[in-house]
């Protein structure tokens, strides 16, 4: 973060103390004085004595030692409340327009209760962290959960480790987004094909699914290659945070790991929805948690509809913003209700399926609703195309035509059409596959418009 948005956010939590690495001192020195009510600056890896506001983490832990070994053991007596608020989450950046949630230890602790009651897990468990801890998803799941059931966690050194990290720290659990999902079974799928094996691998699928239906389960040892390049250990694949494509998921499960989705925002802190390891169901987001319920608001034909969420990890509410809170929780018989802005529907065993996010919703002229994820993943099967976005764009050379044109936003496949092309020939290369996903789509939602991007898209 930029040094005017750190200060943003301490100011704005009203924090009374900041932990810092090395690495961000400099910022640290620089607003320092702009923050009078934090009491102290702690820095990690160091041992300097207090000295005003400052004082290095290694200080502070050397002195909590030598009051523990005089006998003084307070902390232990500390009297948790649980519906106390105990985490301050921003949603999206920390602009002075995002949102606070308040989540209490309640909150924290019914989510470790929720995924062990679909999932067992045991303390001889590895997770593998790759995803920011500043997000609910990997600092209750990755960070918490396995801390809760006396299990380990090993630390992603970076995006382009995951594989030697995988396979020096032989992880068994894995929480991850679909776009890691997707590059893992795309490098894997594309060794295969190198290697002349992609006939025999997709026969060995056959067979060993036929096996596993009469109770012989031999996938471990047929596909031993693929676990080896993973760690070995490999149980869990779990991808929340976005829909995947269900093949994924599928290949996933064929050669043999457990294939799980959860679902959930910041504000429900975050799993709402998980797929229980003894009921999968892949393409779904998973069932309502224990004491959890899921229902869709104003079903249409289809019965998509808003998302509303039930749950005992729902927050306390939005940080000293009460008019959004209400905008979002409503009380219902006596229960708090999530509007949780997404557009789904549940199957007949109380499955949720996610079909969009109700702000990202494109409405034609004539009434009809689309929803750019559903064509999202269809693109991410073409393999020039690395990432994109699919939106309404108004109409440039007829500002008076009210009717949206359905355009995408591409990240080209470097790795697959080459380096040093200009857009006009990359735009060549993957207007033709555009077309041929058109071809699938029921013509209101054609794509008639490309655009070529070559930066990261906002996450």
């Amino acid at each position: 973060l930029p040094e005017n948005e750190i200060e943003n956010v301490i100011r704005r939590a009203k924090a009374s103390a900041v932990i810092f690495s090395t690495k961000k001192s400099d910022a640290i020195k620089k607003i320092e004085e702009k923050l009078p009510e934090v009491q102290y600056f702690i820095q990690m890896n160091s041992d300097s004595e207090i000295s005003g506001k400052n004082v290095g983490m290694d200080c502070l832990i050397k002195q909590g030692k030598q009051h523990v070994e005089q006998g003084d053991n307070s902390f232990m007596d500390i009297k948790v409340d649980p519906d106390e608020f105990k985490v301050l989450i921003f949603t999206s950046g920390t602009t002075s327009n995002s949102k606070g949630v308040m989540l209490c230890n309640r909150n924290l602790a019914a989510n470790i209760n929720a995924v062990l009651a679909y999932v067992k897990l045991y303390p001889s468990d590895r997770f593998m962290s790759i995803l920011p801890l500043h997000h609910t998803y990997e600092s209750t799941i990755g960070f918490l959960l396995p801390f809760a059931i006396g299990g380990s966690v090993a630390v992603c050194q970076g995006l382009k480790y995951i594989v030697p990290n995988l396979q020096e720290t032989k992880p068994t659990a894995l929480l991850t987004v679909p776009l890691l999902v997707e590059n893992l079974y795309k490098k894997i799928n594309a060794s295969i094909k190198k290697a002349g094996k992609d006939g025999l691998v997709g026969s060995m699928l056959h067979i060993t699914n036929a096996l596993k239906m009469v109770g012989v389960d031999v996938k471990r040892k047929v596909f031993s290659d693929i676990y080896e390049n993973l760690g070995g250990n490999l149980r869990f694949i779990v991808s929340a945070a976005a829909p995947i494509d269900a093949k994924i998921g599928k290949w996933v499960e064929d050669i043999g790991i457990t294939f799980l989705q959860g679902y959930g925002l910041t504000e429900t802190a975050p799993i709402a929805a998980l797929t229980p390891e003894y009921q999968p169901k892949v393409g779904s987001a998973g069932k309502a948690i224990p004491k959890g319920e899921i229902r869709i608001e104003d079903p249409n034909e289809d019965g998509e509809g808003e998302v509303l969420i039930k749950t005992p990890t729902l927050m306390i509410g939005y940080y000293e913003d009460e008019k959004a809170t209400n905008e979002v929780i409503e009380v219902i018989d006596g229960e708090r209700w999530f509007h949780s802005g997404d557009i789904g529907y549940l199957d007949k065993d109380g499955f949720l399926y996610i079909t969009g996010r109700s702000k990202n919703v494109i409405v034609t002229q004539n009434g009809k609703n689309i929803y750019p994820e559903e064509i999202e993943l269809l693109l991410a099967q073409v393999p020039e195309i690395k990432e994109c976005m699919v939106y309404g764009k108004q109409d440039e050379k007829d500002p008076s035509n009210k009717e949206l044109i359905i355009s995408v936003k591409v990240i080209p496949n470097l790795d697959k059409i080459g380096e040093n092309l200009t857009d006009e020939e990359i735009r060549e290369i993957i207007w033709p596959k555009i077309k041929e996903v058109n071809k699938k789509l029921t013509s209101y939602k054609a794509i008639k418009n490309l655009e070529i991007k070559h930066d990261e898209f906002e996450k």
